[in-house]
């Protein structure tokens, strides 16, 4: 089922304070906000490329009924002294590790993971191959071999992470957003190159679950305003996982959850409730 959602659909404001920590999962930088009522269950979001937990700060504001964990992935941003290791496994089994993490933490209800582009496949992977949790949602997650043309879009790739970041942000969010980062926030995006790297590797591989195999209840998230490639891979996922539903906002692009918070935040929802 693929369900549509106009713009002008009413909005939930972000939520009053809420109790919030910081703690390590093997390593990896995780934050806690705990609901401000009493909760319904645990969202926990996962990045994409060249990104970090912190960029789900305001879709994580307008889930008060909810715990909220976000982390740094291992090589990204406060994760960076865990070591970067090929594949998607690995990337898995970090997301296991960090819902365990939260269980000790005192979390309450099921547990739903929600990724964004990268974190959606990460959180797609941990779905086919029993990790537990709940439910998942994946926000136009890459998945190249189900479309007709697989690696049609990939150029060739540098091999150096800070030239491979540079390159990956201009494409991704504009020659002039670049050129007006500051040199601090520059350096931080150049850093994550290493991470960013074995991300895209896994691209250029051979396909590292089966969709199928994937029995939870699954929400793809896609935006009106997308690249065709996304679009694609996120129906053909529609068709392969079972019962899967996807959710269509009008007028959002692929950074959702910096550009529409309120959207990706009923994304989580939308999980929740399919359990």
């Amino acid at each position: 089922m693929v369900l549509h959602v106009r713009s002008g659909a009413p909005a939930r404001s972000e939520s009053a304070e809420a109790a919030e920590d910081v703690f390590l999962a093997s390593g990896l930088r995780c934050h806690l906000r705990r609901a401000t009522v009493p909760a319904l269950g645990t969202v926990v979001f996962i990045h994409g490329g060249l990104d970090g937990g912190a960029s789900f700060t305001r879709a994580a504001r307008r889930l008060a009924e909810f715990d909220v964990i976000t982390y740094d992935r291992r090589g990204y941003r406060g994760s960076r002294g865990v070591p970067v290791e090929p594949g998607l496994a690995i990337q898995v089994q970090d997301l296991a590790t960090v819902l365990e993490a939260a269980r000790l933490q005192g979390v309450t209800g099921p547990q739903v993971a929600v990724g964004h582009s990268h974190g959606g496949l990460i959180a797609l992977g941990a779905a086919a191959t029993g990790v537990a949790f709940d439910a998942a949602a994946a926000w136009e997650p890459p998945f190249p071999w189900l479309r007709v043309d697989p690696f049609s879009h990939h150029r060739e790739m540098s091999l150096d992470p800070a030239t491979e970041a540079e390159s990956f942000f201009r494409r991704m969010v504009g020659d002039t957003a670049w050129e007006r980062l500051g040199a601090e926030q520059r350096n931080e995006r150049l850093a994550d190159g290493e991470a960013l790297l074995a991300d895209l590797q896994v691209l250029r591989g051979e396909q590292p679950f089966d969709p199928s195999d994937i029995s939870m209840p699954v929400v793809l998230g896609l935006g009106s305003r997308t690249e065709a490639r996304h679009a694609e891979s996120v129906l053909a996922l529609h068709a392969t996982i079972p019962g899967s539903h996807v959710v269509e906002f009008d007028d959002v692009g692929h950074g959702a959850h910096l550009s529409s918070p309120d959207r990706f935040a009923e994304l989580a929802r939308r999980s929740i409730g399919g359990i």
